[in-house]
């Protein structure tokens, strides 16, 4: 805990010490007149902040998500006694208190909450809280951290694609679905129901029986790997372009399979959190694999981005341009 003398007290110290100089002049008298109920009020102001039980605290923090967006935390301080107290909260950088705080509040009466915004992407901290409380008189002012850290993951930015780069991803995500179609799988026996397009009349003619080919059906979800990697201090920038890369594809119900300097994660569209948590903390490197279906490098302020081998979009510096 820390003790301070509140602007009241202060002045009340002042007048103390200006009162001690007239006692070389006045006598005892003064002394007992100002000096010393001065000093009692004071160092009973001290003993009460001292003995005053420390408040305590339970946080709700919002859920993890991409940067750019709010969120409310939620303070709910509890003591034995009603204790009225100016709230505050700590947060690491990369979050934004909007408004909120510092809160005055009587522990035990209510919450206190507050808006945070979520500035940058990675592992943030919230907490822990702080207190400041008085003694009866407003002479003496304590303070006190209260309660643990809790963490928040912000994840990057979600942009809206170039539309030279989202044609790029639909139809290649279409010539795919297609090839998959259309792959050769065997022969078997022709079953009522059969497609009669599907019919091999030429192996049905030897064997003297009906013969139906066939084919690969598409996946009900199509895998598509996205490759990135980034310049030292381009990895914000690398993070950005791939995030909307990957909710892009999301979008067109493909899973993705995201190879990074950090390491490799898979995400579908039912679960995409899987990549946006990875990318959240992912530093720079280079890009693990050049051949991938889509590849994102970033440098100097700027993330390229290319499909099947052709740059298809320049994302950085709050520009987009398709190439």
């Amino acid at each position: 805990m820390m003790l301070w003398p509140t602007r009241r007290g202060f002045a009340l110290l002042l007048v103390a010490v200006a009162a001690t100089g007239f006692v070389v002049h006045s006598g005892a008298r003064a002394l007992g007149a100002v000096v010393v109920p001065s000093a009692v009020a004071l160092l009973a102001g001290v003993v009460q902040v001292w003995l005053t039980p420390t408040p305590t605290v339970d946080r709700a923090v919002p859920a993890d998500g991409p940067a750019e967006r709010e969120g409310t935390v939620v303070l709910r301080f509890d003591a034995d006694d009603p204790l009225p107290v100016t709230a505050d909260d700590r947060h690491s950088a990369g979050l934004r208190v909007v408004d909120g705080l510092p809160a005055e509040t009587v522990v035990g009466e209510g919450p206190v909450r507050y808006r945070v915004r979520f500035e940058r992407r990675g592992d943030r901290t919230l907490g822990p809280a702080t207190v400041r409380y008085t003694d009866a008189l407003g002479l003496v002012a304590g303070r006190d951290s209260v309660g643990e850290t809790a963490r928040v993951l912000v994840y990057p930015a979600v942009r809206p694609l170039p539309p030279a780069l989202a044609e790029s991803l639909q139809s290649g995500l279409a010539e795919q679905s297609r090839s998959e179609r259309d792959e050769f799988d065997g022969l078997r026996e022709y079953v009522r129901g059969d497609a009669l397009r599907n019919l091999n009349w030429k192996v049905s003619a030897k064997r003297d029986d009906l013969i139906v080919t066939k084919y690969t059906g598409a996946r009900p979800e199509q895998t598509v790997t996205v490759a990135i990697g980034a310049a030292p201090g381009d990895a914000d920038e690398m993070a950005t372009a791939a995030a909307s890369v990957v909710a892009a594809l999301h979008s067109l119900g493909a899973v993705v399979a995201l190879l990074t300097p950090d390491g490799e994660v898979e995400a579908g569209p039912s679960d995409p959190e899987a990549a946006f948590a990875h990318l959240a903390t992912v530093g720079p490197g280079a890009v693990p694999d050049r051949e991938a279906t889509v590849v994102v490098k970033a440098s100097d302020g700027t993330a390229r981005v290319s499909v099947a081998g052709e740059e298809r979009a320049n994302i950085g510096n709050g520009r987009e341009a398709a190439t």
